[in-house]
């Protein structure tokens, strides 16, 4: 990926930072998550988000697409403590 975008290393710290973004703000709002919809659906949904994250990887264009779906792979990480 570095190679593609014509990136340095470093780079890759910003997708760190829009994935731990997207589990911090994912952690804050599991509990009035699963309020609304059934664990089980929570395990659904956030497997199809990693899904459509790891495609979007794949077929980015631009790293500003990379980063967004950075934030989308780190949402749909479910918080340990859900389980």
């Amino acid at each position: 990926m570095r190679r593609s975008f014509g990136l340095s290393l470093d780079a890759l710290g910003s997708l760190f930072v829009s994935t731990t973004l997207g589990y911090i703000t994912s952690s804050f709002l599991s509990g009035v998550v699963l309020r609304r919809i059934r664990l089980g659906a929570l395990l659904a949904l956030s497997c199809a988000a990693t899904a459509v994250a790891m495609i979007a990887y794949a077929a980015a264009p631009h790293w500003a697409i990379v980063l967004a779906f950075g934030v989308v792979t780190g949402l749909a990480q479910v918080p340990s403590t859900v389980h």
